[in-house]
């Protein structure tokens, strides 16, 4: 399923921990979308018949790494929240 196809419950309609841990899910829909992008401009370059410089892939790889980086700490994030309501529960 598409990202752009997921139905976004209105927070406030959940439990708390769980409105929480959802907006946490829905901080990572523009990371997400970033990769995408990014996987089409690595396309690009693929079919490109020019040749691409050491640097410039280095350059893509830490973009990538850094939306990893803060895609990690939003699902970590997200599954935290979670666990912490049913702890309390």
């Amino acid at each position: 399923m598409a990202i752009e196809q997921i139905i976004t419950p209105a927070p406030e309609t959940l439990p708390h921990e769980m409105g929480e841990a959802w907006e946490a899910i829905t901080d990572m829909e523009s990371d997400i979308l970033d990769i995408r992008r990014w996987a089409r401009v690595l396309g690009h370059i693929e079919n490109s018949p020019h040749c691409v410089e050491g640097g410039d892939i280095h350059v893509v790889c830490m973009a990538l790494s850094e939306i990893g980086k803060r895609l990690e700490v939003k699902l970590s994030a997200a599954i935290n929240r979670i666990a912490e309501g049913r702890a309390a529960a």
